[in-house]
């Protein structure tokens, strides 16, 4: 089993196989009920929308140090 990169994600779970072979149980979801279930998780939307805040912030400082990057090397 590999090791997570992540010690707070089960290293369980890192491949496809390893997932497969787990008796977790399954959940299907469509839109719906998936956001009923996380308007139920006052946890799991407040860190939801703190990750694509943070992915927003970090795709804006990609694009300015690309831009950058970009013009250095057409001066």
């Amino acid at each position: 089993m590999k090791s997570s990169p992540n010690p707070s994600f089960p290293s369980a779970f890192i491949s496809v196989e390893t997932a497969k072979q787990c008796d977790c149980e399954k959940i299907n979801l469509d839109e719906k009920t998936f956001r009923w279930e996380i308007n139920e998780a006052a946890c799991a939307t407040g860190k939801l929308a703190e990750g694509i805040r943070r992915f927003a912030a970090d795709t804006a400082k990609l694009e300015t140090f690309l831009a950058e990057k970009l013009q250095i090397q057409t001066a």
